[in-house]
């Protein structure tokens, strides 16, 4: 008989920065969390149990000009080895946001696939993305490409319009060409992936979206074609 519990504890601090800072400088938040994990084993020949500090962020955002948006994140890993070197650049993007409609962001940041990338750990809860998103949105990628916490460098336009009587948004899109080799590395192959999405909102709370993603990833190895 085999018993396994994973237990995941998230934590989050957040401060706002309310020293006088220059008028094109403003809402400077700094913020960040961590992750710990407890793992028991049961199993014959193989018992085990283990406290791991999976991850914590830093986070760093705000507004300048009125019109621009940036942020600066770093991650820092714990004793689980296959979280990838540490510590590293998750974040670091700016963004003009002049217009709901057409909003232009440029760095290094989520790709725009699936609903679920774009969610902060915080809100999506215990034990953090499902198989599928991580293995397609770039967490740890089914194509070989190594592990950057579904981001990629690249410049994006998103934005929402077509407002209904109460002023809600019903349409959403966005599309961003990237380099397609993943965070904190320069592009390789110069082939770059274009992604993107757009969405309807009928009603409140509900969302329905198509999303593509087109490109290629230049992976170190070799590999052999064969027929199955």
């Amino acid at each position: 008989m085999k018993k396994f519990f994973t237990l995941a504890v998230m934590a989050l601090a957040i401060s706002n920065t309310s020293a006088q800072t220059a008028k094109w400088v403003n809402n400077v938040r700094l913020s960040g969390f961590g992750i710990a994990q407890y793992q028991f084993t049961d199993q014959d020949n193989a018992k085990a149990n283990s406290f791991n500090l999976r991850l914590g962020r830093v986070s760093l955002d705000g507004k300048f000009f009125d019109d621009w948006a940036w942020k600066a994140q770093i991650q820092f890993n714990g004793n689980t080895s296959v979280l990838g070197s540490s510590p590293r650049v998750v974040d670091l993007f700016t963004e003009w946001q002049k217009y709901t409609f057409f909003r232009v962001k440029v760095g290094q940041f989520k790709n725009p696939f699936t609903f679920e990338n774009p969610i902060h750990p915080i809100t999506l809860g215990f034990m953090g993305n499902s198989q599928v998103i991580s293995k397609l949105a770039g967490f740890s990628d089914r194509a070989g490409a190594h592990s950057s916490n579904g981001r990629d460098i690249g410049v994006q336009i998103q934005g929402d319009f077509l407002k209904n009587a109460s002023g809600r948004n019903l349409l959403h899109y966005q599309v961003g060409v990237f380099n397609g080799q993943g965070i904190n590395v320069k592009d390789v192959d110069e082939q770059k992936n274009i992604i993107g999405g757009v969405w309807v909102m009928p009603v409140a709370g509900m969302r329905i979206g198509w999303f593509g993603w087109t490109g290629s990833y230049a992976r170190k190895g070799t590999w052999s074609m064969k027929t199955v």
